[in-house]
């Protein structure tokens, strides 16, 4: 098991990351336009998407944290549950104050709609992508679309384990790392590019399953770390400028997206992994 330093910037680096989220999406709703602004998100900030780095971070930390329980599962279940919930629930709560207050009828709808209840639960639980029609006149379309993300991460926290298991009994190796890393490799590039839209599309496109590809990175990354250590340890800098030099010549002739989650061209997967040795 690999000792992680509790002396590090992975609070820096998420709220960073976080940042970049909100700044793209307020930009991109609110309809924004300013020269200067669209100039450094096209060139600079949209080179770091929160989202995947939030992927890269929670495959490498929860690897962690399964690790060091491994044996004791249900503390394992504990400390994911204690990380996302009770934050959650706050957040809904604060939401369905504020729902409610722009609704006319506020309590006739919370004590009849029942799809607002059915909402509600799902927020609470495990199902954060579903909207009502209900609640279709909020924001863009959705009280908190953000929340789509706790749904990807609750089904890494449960698979996690399973994937382990099955590594331990084939003595896992690198080669069947790559082999499974590969795998979702191939199915985020079809799925990703999948055009049809019908429901069990919008399914898979909730589940792990296209994004399991970003948390296998940080698995790597945090099973090999003796390794990738040696490459990154004062070399913030000089990572920082190769991924902006090759992201400015992928993005100006390419056209790589770098804020894409579909992989269309394996320079999208060279992109990933330096910013994933920016991150680290």
């Amino acid at each position: 098991m690999i000792k992680i330093n509790r002396n590090n910037n992975f609070d820096l680096v998420r709220l960073i990351a976080s940042l970049q989220v909100v700044l793209f999406h307020s930009f991109e709703h609110l309809k924004v336009e300013n020269d200067i602004i669209e100039l450094l998100f096209t060139n600079f900030f949209n080179f770091f998407p929160g989202v995947p780095i939030f992927f890269f971070i929670s495959g490498f930390l929860i690897t962690a944290s399964y690790e060091r329980n491994r044996n004791e599962i249900f503390k394992y279940f504990k400390n994911r549950f204690l990380r996302i919930f009770p934050g959650l629930w706050a957040c809904v709560l604060v939401s369905l104050f504020i729902l409610l207050i722009e609704f006319n009828d506020s309590f006739t709808v919370l004590f009849t709609d029942f799809n607002l209840w059915i909402w509600f639960v799902t927020q609470i639980s495990f199902f954060q992508f579903y909207t009502p029609d209900v609640l279709r006149f909020w924001g863009v379309g959705t009280p908190n679309g953000s929340l789509w993300t706790i749904t990807v991460e609750l089904q890494f926290y449960l698979i996690l384990p399973l994937i382990f298991s099955l590594f331990y009994k084939l003595k896992m190796n690198k080669f069947l790392w790559t082999f499974f890393f590969l795998t979702f490799l191939i199915l985020n590039y079809f799925i990703t590019n999948i055009t049809s839209e019908n429901s069990f599309v919008k399914l898979i496109n909730v589940s792990v399953i296209p994004y399991l590809y970003y948390f296998i990175i940080g698995i790597i990354i945090y099973k090999y770390w003796n390794f990738f250590f040696q490459f990154v340890k004062n070399r913030g800098v000089l990572f920082l400028t190769i991924y902006l030099c090759f992201m400015w010549i992928v993005h100006s002739y390419f056209n790589i997206n770098a804020t894409s989650y579909n992989v269309t061209n394996p320079l999208k997967v060279i992109a990933d992994f330096l910013l994933a040795m920016v991150v680290f």
